[in-house]
């Protein structure tokens, strides 16, 4: 992941204004990448399982559980 420009100029800015706020920050972004990259996996998983389960024609065990 690349952080936008945007980004590094506020941690810069809070920087300067208080150490605790770069703490803050810095997680937050984390934080913002970690759920990306979870969603992204499970996306990409649950893609993975309707590909498998259409080349296989078991279209009676795509049910959507809630």
């Amino acid at each position: 992941m690349r952080i936008s420009s945007l980004y590094i100029a506020k941690h810069e800015d809070y920087q300067v204004l208080s150490p605790h706020a770069v703490r803050v920050f810095s997680l937050w972004i984390l934080l913002y990448w970690k759920h990306q990259e979870t969603t992204r996996k499970s996306i990409n998983r649950l893609m993975d399982a309707l590909e498998e389960l259409k080349q296989a024609k078991r279209y009676e065990q795509l049910k959507i559980k809630s």
